[in-house]
C-alpha cells in the first residue's frame, strides 16, 4: 500500500479499492456504473441504527430523531465527496469496531452524524493517496461541523480504536454484500460483524 500523507499514527490496514472503470470484451474502457447512493445510505443508516440505536428512547423520540434524517445526510455526503464507495464500506466496518470497543455506546441527537463523519474521514485518510483539506470535509458534512470540530472528532474516534484502523477483509466483504444484495424491502439488520478481527460469519445479536 502506498504511503498516506497524514501526521497521525494510523496503522496499515486492509484496503479494497474498486476499479473506476472496467474493460469490455473488445478491450475498450467503459465508464463505471453510477453508485446507488440511495441504497448505500439506507443500508448505512440501518447498520448504524443497529449499532447505536437506543432501546430506551427509540424513534420517534427526539433523542433518536437522527434515524429519519441520517439517510439523506449520508447520501448527500457521498455525492458531495465523490469518493469510491469502498471507503464508506470501510467506514461502516470501523463503526462496528468502535461499538466493540465501547459496547454501551448509544447515539442521541447529533451523535450519529459525528460518528459517521469521524469514520468516513478516517477511512478516507487510510484509503486515499491524496489527503483532503479540512474545507473539503466541512463541505462533505454540509457545514454541520467546523473544521476544528471535525479534527477533534477524528482524533477522539481514533483514540477509542487505539489508533488501530485495520479492518478484516471478511467484515468488509460482509457489509459490501449487504449493500449489493439489498432489494429495496425493509432491511432490519439483525446481525453485524463488529469484532475487530473476526474471521467467522457474523452471528445474530
Amino acid at each position: 500500500m502506498s504511503s498516506v500523507n497524514i501526521s497521525y499514527p494510523y496503522r496499515a490496514l486492509f484496503q479494497t479499492n474498486a476499479p473506476s472503470q472496467y474493460t469490455t470484451s473488445f478491450g475498450a474502457a467503459a465508464p463505471a456504473a453510477q453508485p446507488n447512493y440511495e441504497t448505500i445510505s439506507l443500508v448505512c443508516t440501518a447498520h448504524m441504527n443497529h449499532l447505536f440505536g437506543s432501546a430506551r428512547y427509540p424513534y420517534p423520540c427526539p433523542r433518536s430523531a437522527w434515524q429519519s434524517h441520517l439517510p439523506s445526510y449520508i447520501k448527500a455526503a457521498l455525492i458531495s465527496s465523490q469518493l469510491d464507495v469502498s471507503i464508506v464500506y470501510h467506514a461502516m466496518t470501523l463503526l462496528g469496531q468502535y461499538k466493540f470497543a465501547v459496547p454501551h455506546s448509544v447515539a442521541y441527537y447529533d451523535d450519529a452524524y459525528r460518528l459517521f463523519m469521524s469514520a468516513y474521514i478516517v477511512a478516507a485518510k487510510v484509503s486515499c493517496d491524496t489527503p483532503h483539506a479540512p474545507r473539503f470535509w466541512r463541505l462533505v458534512g454540509r457545514g454541520k461541523f467546523t473544521s476544528e470540530e471535525l479534527l477533534k472528532m477524528e482524533l477522539e474516534f481514533c483514540h477509542v480504536l487505539e489508533w488501530d484502523v485495520q479492518i478484516p477483509e471478511t467484515a468488509f466483504a460482509w457489509f459490501k454484500g449487504i449493500v449489493e444484495s439489498y432489494d429495496g424491502t425493509s432491511l432490519g439488520l439483525r446481525c453485524s460483524m463488529i469484532r475487530p478481527h473476526a474471521t467467522s460469519t457474523p452471528g445474530g445479536m
